[in-house]
């Protein structure tokens, strides 16, 4: 079967004519064999010589084999194959064909490495049909491609590709969309409305997206009708075209590519049936299983996330394609995404940071591959920045000029900045997703490429790899190509492994957390990219910070210790539970008060006594990526959520896994169970909130949207009624837990990220607390704020009420642990002190003590007790 697709009719149930009335088009009196001149440039014209019809017209086009006799510019010589495909247009309306040929146009004049190029193209009017009205004739040379991929992967079994070269093309193919969809001074957004596999074609070592004579430009409207095939067109065809459009398909397509099958759940393939599915978002039950057993259950998860918001029946939920680039990107081999950038250069500050980081561990940090991507990340954060001004987001936009400064100030001395404390604050991106970015996987060092910094050599040390899997689909070996080396498809052997952009147990971010400011710490070459390499100097050791797995076996494991250490007079530290290897991000007390669980950028939950302050049996592991928030249940039960978009259950008493919810695409943020602990409330990275039966560990109906970012918090009120969540939107937003609905309009008070909320225990305020480093308290009934508590000079991470409601515990970036009298509104007595960033605070049932925890790695243990008569002060 030939790549060339001729149905883009296709999509008009009964095979009807796509316009308005008016007879159907026979096939065209085109002769082959013929000769032809294509009225091209101002010269006489290029001859072409038709040598087979290889698509019958069905309504739109009709594709011939032909060989130039002349030669045309990019297409070739006399002699070299080419493709002539000849468009119609039967609709007699002069607007229609103005607007086509405009579009037409636009088609000639794109480029893009994953789009099919026309090279040229005229008006034929000896081409047209005799009937009634007006019918407009457009020849297009074209290159002469293999097969589509609906022949080569989805009709062939085993598929003709694989499951990494599949993704290395579907990056490339959003990349291309996203260029339609970004309007030039010359042309506006561009809708390509029938992405399916029949259109993307094999061409210069790898797949293309084709059939661009179906283009639309949304501003002149769709005066022509639906154009597309049902089972990849969206429920809301039927408007004006939008590039919500063209990614609906596309998560249709990717799945189908991946798996051979399509997303949906129909039993019938009619299109009432499709249509049917597509509004319902009805998707197979098997879905998660099939991709997963292509790529593997760390990318797998990824992919299915991203199909089903791509596939979400409501448009403005639907990714754009450059947000599903950069969500693929880091599932790729470190050579395929340099290679990638290398064809398309990415232009957006999330795929640049995976690139950056890439070269940076490929080619160490003097090399000029890794000192040219950290001259793009540069100069796209300085335009990005400009852009979050126009938007009215000047917080942003002073981080990403901070991070250029960083990264232009390294590249400018000629080499890395050492590392040692400074006083810069962190970017949320390395907050939120440490795990993406602080480790030292670096593969073999290219040969006088330099080291990071300071970076002692591990013994023995190795690339951290997926394991590729054995379907036949993935089974072929991956890549081992350098950058501009061997080409992309018909990868050479490399063994059964592959190093992936983020390592086996770090999965890929979704889409990457809005940055904050810069973390405390000067980072290598790359500033404000990812600390690969870090020293920390702790007593007599030098510790290497590596992360934990399989490829560290040849580092001891850290020794739990609880020596008690007294610190000021008011209060006191009881202890510091050690064990974990990075920050610390969550803590809670069980409900009896006698254990801590705390949540780390290690991957880990680690149990701790309260009385005996010792470490409870082995560290819960399972989480692949950084734990965010940890949650206990009346019953014991605790729930755990991380970077790897799980929201996992364990049993602390026996330490074992109970269960794993999925369904946030991307990382997954807060947690928190209903005051019955019947029910568990997540958000995450994909701007959703979703509520899960625990009995069943099912998803509660669909996800609660209205949030414009991602959502960091959430907090049942205290009769299990309401919900509160919070995020990078600047709001708290409450819902109605039994109708999923929302409350009301969100409560806003000033801009700034919202980290952390929590209800008063008697239920009647809301706190919350973020990057504009206050404290607000809001009357829930009244819907404004009753108190607002200002002490912090940065970022406030995590915020706790004590159980009798008098007392609010906060901790921040600035290093402090602060506590606050409610009945006053002051802070009580001096803030408590840490080494580095306090990231989670929590009281313990009785109020009689005091958990914390952040960069230091221990888990704090204050006794408040010792604290004298509360004498508020500033």
């Amino acid at each position: 079967m030939s790549g060339w697709s001729s149905d883009s009719g296709g999509a008009h149930p009964g095979g009807g004519s796509p316009g308005e009335g008016g007879p159907t088009l026979t096939e065209p009196q085109i002769v082959e064999g013929r000769s032809i001149r294509l009225p091209v440039g101002t010269g006489p014209g290029v001859r072409v010589l038709l040598r087979e019809r290889i698509s019958k017209n069905t309504g739109q086009a009709t594709v011939f084999t032909a060989e130039l006799l002349d030669p045309l510019p990019e297409a070739g010589e006399p002699g070299d194959p080419v493709a002539i495909r000849v468009v119609l247009e039967r609709r007699g309306r002069p607007d229609v064909l103005q607007r086509m040929r405009r579009e037409q146009r636009y088609a000639t004049a794109l480029r893009h490495p994953f789009l099919l190029p026309v090279f040229a193209q005229a008006e034929m009017p000896e081409f047209r049909r005799e009937f009634d009205g007006t019918c407009l004739a457009l020849v297009q040379v074209m290159p002469l491609c293999g097969e589509d991929l609906e022949d080569q992967v989805v009709k062939s079994n085993p598929p003709r590709l694989t499951a990494d070269q599949i993704l290395f093309d579907l990056v490339g193919i959003a990349d291309a969309l996203h260029h339609l969809h970004t309007p030039t001074g010359q042309r506006g957004v561009l809708v390509h409305r029938d992405v399916k596999p029949a259109n993307i074609l094999r061409w210069d070592r790898r797949s293309v997206l084709g059939d661009l004579g179906t283009l639309r430009d949304p501003q002149t409207g769709n005066p022509t009708g639906g154009v597309g095939t049902i089972p990849y067109m969206p429920p809301d065809e039927g408007t004006s075209p939008t590039p919500a459009w063209d990614m609906f398909s596309f998560g249709v397509v990717l799945a189908e590519l991946l798996t051979a099958r399509r997303p949906h759940d129909v039993a019938e393939k009619t299109p009432l049936a499709y249509l049917q599915a597509h509004l319902r978002h009805s998707l197979r039950p098997d879905l998660d299983d099939l991709i997963e057993a292509e790529v593997g259950p760390e990318r797998g998860r990824v992919v299915a996330g991203l199909v089903r918001r791509c596939t979400d029946p409501e448009p403005r939920n639907r990714p754009t394609a450059a947000a599903a680039r950069d969500e693929l990107l880091p599932l790729l081999t470190l050579d395929e995404q340099l290679r990638l950038h290398e064809l398309v250069a990415f232009d957006t500050v999330e795929a640049l940071d995976v690139i950056a980081i890439s070269a940076l561990r490929l080619y160490g940090d003097q090399h000029p591959v890794t000192r040219s991507a950290a001259e793009r990340l540069a100069a796209t954060l300085v335009a990005s920045a400009a852009g979050l001004m126009e938007e009215g987001r000047p917080g942003r936009a002073k981080d990403y000029l901070e991070r250029a400064r960083r990264i232009q100030g390294a590249l400018a001395e000629g080499g890395p900045t050492p590392v040692e404390p400074s006083t810069d604050a962190p970017t949320r991106q390395q907050h939120w997703t440490r795990t993406h970015s602080d480790y030292p996987a670096i593969a073999a060092p290219v040969s006088g490429s330099a080291p990071v910094s300071g970076a002692a050599p591990v013994s023995g040390s190795a690339p951290v790899s997926y394991p590729v899997s054995s379907h036949p689909v993935s089974s072929h070996p991956v890549s081992s190509h350098p950058v501009s080396g061997n080409p992309v498809s018909g990868h050479p052997s490399a063994g059964g492994t592959a190093v992936y952009g983020a390592p086996y147990g770090y999965p890929p971010p979704g889409p990457p957390a809005p940055p904050k400011k810069k973390k405390k710490r000067t980072a290598p070459l790359l500033a404000g990219l990812a600390v690969l390499v870090v020293l920390a100097v702790a007593g007599a050791g030098i510790y290497l910070l590596r992360p934990t797995g399989d490829d560290d076996r040849d580092v001891a494991a850290p020794r739990v210790t609880a020596t008690p250490l007294a610190v000021g007079p008011s209060p006191a530290v009881q202890n510091k539970f050690s064990g974990h290897t990075q920050w610390i991000n969550a803590v809670a007390f069980s409900p009896d008060g006698t254990r801590i669980a705390s949540g780390s950028g290690d991957s880990t939950i680690r149990l701790w006594n309260v009385e005996d302050r010792s470490q409870i049996g082995e560290p819960l592991t399972g989480h692949t990526g950084t734990v965010y928030r940890v949650a206990f249940s009346p019953n014991n039960l605790l729930a755990s959520v991380g970077g790897d978009g799980a929201v996992r259950l364990w049993n602390t008493t026996a330490g074992t896994k109970v269960g794993a919810l999925t369904g946030h695409a991307g990382d997954a943020y807060g947690v928190a169970f209903s005051p019955d602990g019947r029910t568990i409330a997540s958000s995450g990275g994909d701007k959703t909130v979703r509520l899960w039966d625990v009995a069943s560990q099912k998803q509660i109906g669909r996800p609660m949207t209205g949030h414009t970012d991602e959502v960091y918090s959430v907090a049942f009120s205290p009769d299990g009624k309401t919900l509160a969540s919070s995020g990078a939107d600047d709001t708290i937003r409450l819902w109605d837990v039994a109708t999923r609905t929302p409350i009301g309009d969100p409560l806003k008070q000033t801009p700034g990220d919202i980290d952390s909320i929590a209800f008063s225990p008697d239920g009647r305020y809301v706190a919350g607390g973020g990057s504009d480093k206050v404290v607000r308290i809001w009357d829930v009934e009244k819907r404004s704020v009753h108190q607002a508590l200002r002490g912090h000079t940065d970022n406030i991470y995590s915020l706790a009420y004590s159980p009798d409601g008098r007392t609010l515990a906060t901790a921040g970036i600035d290093d402090t642990t602060r506590l606050w009298d409610l009945t006053t509104g002051k802070q009580i007595g001096a803030p408590l002190k840490g080494t580095g960033d306090v990231d989670a605070v929590t009281f313990s049932p009785d109020g009689r003590l005091l958990a914390d925890g952040g960069d230091e790695k221990v888990v704090r243990l204050w006794d408040l007790d010792t604290r004298p008569v509360p004498t508020p002060s500033n």
